[in-house]
């Protein structure tokens, strides 16, 4: 007897469920905190982050290091120009943002300190010295903060008043005169102020009795 086969129907086996590869999702790094200001002293000058961080280099720190922080902190690469030394001024690099200066290759700087800074009217940050004397703030306000600094008499030329202030003085002599015992010169941080208004601040800087500079 002949049977014939036939298709009988049947359950198909639903697909087994896949998984989804879960997706992890890695927090974007915090941005680094900007730069608030520059405080400039005799010995050392500080970034402050607004985070309350600070980075504070001392003049004999290696420039190599410094001017990627400022680079940093101020958001542009410097512009950097060499200059040859004149009747009152050595031969320098100087590295600027804006009216900010890092200055290297000075044979002026006290001995073992390896470049000077300074804030020169407007800068990219607000720049103030130790004590919160701000630049281009008032210097009268700086005489009734820092009584006894020591300070040089004011100047008059071309219908202007100048007034030259050393804050945080290094190797400073008790008496009148300029040079010490052991003929090296008092330095640190230079204020520079023009009819009352502070438009220079500058360290580590060496007062030296060069007659005409």
């Amino acid at each position: 007897m002949l049977v014939l086969g036939g298709c009988s129907e049947g359950t198909v086996p639903e697909p087994e469920a896949t998984e989804l590869p879960t997706q992890v999702t890695t927090p974007a790094p915090d941005a680094p905190a900007a730069a608030v200001k520059i405080v400039i002293g005799g010995t050392d000058f500080s970034i402050f982050f607004a985070d309350d961080s600070t980075q504070v280099f001392t003049y004999a720190s290696d420039p190599d290091v410094v001017v990627p922080a400022l680079t940093a902190a101020f958001g542009a690469e410097p512009v950097i120009t060499d200059f040859e030394s004149g009747a009152c001024s050595p031969a320098t690099t100087r590295h600027a943002w804006g009216g900010f200066f890092l200055s290297t290759h000075n044979a002026w700087l006290p001995e073992g300190q390896l470049f000077e800074v300074s804030g020169n009217g407007e800068t990219p940050l607000p720049v103030e010295a130790t004590g919160g004397a701000q630049l281009l703030g008032e210097v009268d306000e700086l005489y009734a903060a820092t009584p006894d600094q020591r300070r040089f008499v004011d100047e008059e030329s071309d219908g202007k008043v100048t007034q030259l202030v050393y804050l945080d003085v290094q190797d400073l002599s008790t008496d009148e005169d300029i040079l010490l015992p052991d003929d090296t010169a008092p330095w640190g941080l230079f204020v520079f102020s023009t009819d009352g208004v502070i438009v220079s601040l500058q360290a580590p800087k060496v007062y030296a009795a060069s007659g005409g500079c």
